[in-house]
């Protein structure tokens, strides 16, 4: 199954109001982006596992998630190191400023893995039409300037639910592709261009084959009818939802306090 596919359950996220669960992925990824610090960090880190943990999977699902990124992490390690040691061989304390330059970009890495997580646990916990409905919730006050919600909540929810669809389709088709004899790793730059054309062409085919059916279906519904929309989904707030905000709230509060402090 792709990385941010919908999986079936009944764990405590799965049972919660995707509207909740969309505002605290979204100040967890608040407090990701402004955490600075080893304590700090562990805190985003910790809050990222309790979230994946509340999804009821483990520790083989979470690091299914994390090996695309592994490529992603050690890039970032390589380009603090090598910028600093650039500036730094001038000054003369270039072992120092690499040594810390590779820490700045392993937390940078481990920041990265941490929000991908957070994010990937609601969008494995919350069904995309439950996805859309807390979008379109959300993005109500913007109707009063003229937004059309229903069309923006759809398109943004259609976003979240082809990319991982690519992404398992490129798969596949490198595998098919392999299993003719291509070789992906060998070749020199310009022969892995021209392997990866292979891969590359037929995928944007199919996605474009695959949005004019969609649009089709949408089309066929009248689904961009002047009349007001309704819908199945009915959602309901609870105090489990209350506290999983609060939460959300006092991560970034804490992670917040730390960065002014330190």
């Amino acid at each position: 199954m792709g990385l941010g596919i919908y999986r079936n359950g009944s764990s405590f996220l799965h049972r919660c109001d995707p509207r909740a669960k969309v505002a605290a992925v979204g100040l967890f990824l608040v407090a990701a982006a402004v955490a600075r610090g080893p304590v700090a960090t562990a805190l985003v880190v910790a809050a990222a596992l309790t979230l994946w943990a509340a999804s009821g999977q483990g520790v083989r699902e979470a690091g299914r998630l994390f090996k695309p990124l592994v490529p992603l992490a050690v890039f970032i390690v390589l380009v603090n190191a090598a910028s600093a040691f650039g500036v730094a061989a001038e000054e003369g304390e270039a072992p120092g400023a690499v040594g810390a330059a590779m820490a700045s970009g392993m937390t940078i890495a481990v920041k990265l893995f941490a929000a991908f997580l957070g994010a990937a646990t609601v969008m494995e916990t919350t069904p995309p039409v439950f996805l859309t409905a807390a979008f379109r919730w959300f993005m109500r006050p913007l109707a009063r300037l003229g937004v059309r919600v229903e069309e923006a909540a759809f398109s943004l929810t259609m976003v979240l639910r082809f990319v991982p669809l690519l992404g398992e389709e490129a798969v596949r088709i490198k595998a098919a592709q392999m299993s003719r004899g291509a070789s992906f790793d060998t070749g020199g730059v310009l022969g892995q261009v021209r392997q990866w054309t292979s891969v590359i062409t037929p995928l944007f085919v199919g996605a474009l084959r695959r949005c004019d059916t969609v649009a089709g279906a949408v089309s066929s519904r009248a689904f961009f009818a002047p009349t007001p929309h309704t819908s199945l989904v009915q959602l309901k707030g609870s105090s489990a939802d209350i506290a999983l905000v609060i939460g959300a709230f006092a991560l970034v509060g804490a992670v917040a306090a730390l960065a002014c402090l330190g």
